[in-house]
């Protein structure tokens, strides 16, 4: 089944894949998709490509386990066996929240079993800093926006639905402890992470023809306890690795 993400609007576009640059091109430049992302679905994996401000910002794979960052360039070439593109609408920090999962990898996964409101606000508040909450049940992925560790703004995936509660934290808490299969929380830290190096690059200058498929790349596999939570395609013979966001791998 195909991962389940958050959008304020979705609107489906018809291409074939060999018209896809110029189709998304045109929509850009007549400013109709200003920030969101583009989305492909092919063999349960999403594809997104996200743009902001009319230009294009990064893009990402993701699976249910397995989430990577892509160049532009290579998300036509992995549209290419897809003949529907969907644009999901987002405010900024939607964008934010969304875009984070195809750029890094979570710093903390919270245990959701036996959860408390005050739990979850103790682990959120120990980075004092901007963050996203991820709540993942099955193949949604909903994302709360977390203001100097407080959620402030919750986003769910399609098709779920949160109780009703007096705040975002206790909606969070609720909804965990209701679902009826696993719920797991992670935590994304350091979230405005800018566009990537190859962003920007007007999409009609993108052709079919150049988004060939990517050669097969060494990848690093991040861990997070037992899970593998992130990847990373080694693209050039050195990578820098460490928290400061001018990293490779941040």
């Amino acid at each position: 089944m195909p991962l389940r993400l958050p959008s304020l609007s979705s609107i489906d576009l018809s291409a074939s894949t060999r018209e896809l640059a110029p189709v998304l091109a045109e929509h850009m430049e007549a400013s109709q998709f200003e920030q969101g992302y583009f989305r492909v679905d092919v063999m349960a994996a999403a594809t997104l490509l996200f743009v902001r401000k009319g230009k294009t910002y990064c893009a990402g794979l993701l699976r249910s386990g397995q989430a990577m960052g892509i160049p532009v360039a290579d998300f036509l070439a992995r549209a290419r066996v897809a003949e529907r593109v969907t644009f999901c609408g987002a405010d900024l920090p939607l964008f934010l929240c969304t875009a984070v999962l195809v750029r890094k990898a979570p710093a903390t996964q919270i245990p959701s079993g036996k959860l408390k409101s005050t739990t979850l606000e103790r682990h959120l508040h120990t980075t004092g800093k901007d963050a996203v909450l991820v709540i993942r049940a099955g193949e949604a992925r909903s994302v709360a926006f977390c203001r100097e560790g407080t959620p402030v703004k919750l986003y769910t995936a399609t098709g779920e639905q949160f109780p009703e509660a007096r705040s975002v934290l206790d909606q969070i808490v609720a909804y965990a402890k209701g679902a009826g299969g696993e719920v797991f929380l992670d935590v994304y830290d350091e979230i405005n992470l800018g566009p990537t190096q190859d962003a920007g690059q007007p999409l009609a200058e993108l052709s079919f023809e150049q988004a060939l498929a990517p050669a097969q790349v060494p990848v690093l596999a991040i861990k997070l306890g037992e899970r593998v939570v992130f990847h990373h395609a080694v693209r050039k013979s050195e990578v820098r690795v460490g928290r400061g966001l001018s990293n490779d791998l941040a």
